[in-house]
């Protein structure tokens, strides 16, 4: 999962620890790109049994998932993703135009 700067400025200030220590704890570089640590299943660092433990300040990433293109683009990848995922199918029906809205980091009305 891919950080932007100002989501490590929310999660840190959320965690109430500063950026440095919370980069050190709970960041990896990968080629240059910025990611959470995951665990040995690849699992978020912050996901427990009772679900996101940084869930009001969660990354960009999260907060677009599952809208990624690579899922869009095709049934069979939504199918897929939504067997791993209980929370596909559930809840809100987005429109074409919200989804877009979504990753472009707008909230729909």
């Amino acid at each position: 999962m891919w950080l932007l700067e100002d989501d490590i400025a929310r999660i840190s200030a959320f965690l109430d620890v500063p950026q440095d220590k919370f980069r050190r704890l709970f960041c990896r570089d990968v080629n240059g790109k910025i990611s959470l640590i995951e665990r040995s299943n690849y699992d978020c660092i912050f996901l427990t049994s009772e679900g996101c433990r940084i869930y009001p300040v969660r990354p960009h990433q999260c907060r677009t998932f599952p809208f990624w293109p690579h899922i869009l683009r095709s049934k069979r990848r939504w199918r897929s993703v939504k067997e791993r995922c209980p929370g596909i199918g559930k809840g809100e029906v987005y429109t074409e135009d919200e989804i877009k809205a979504i990753l472009a980091g707008v909230r729909p009305t």
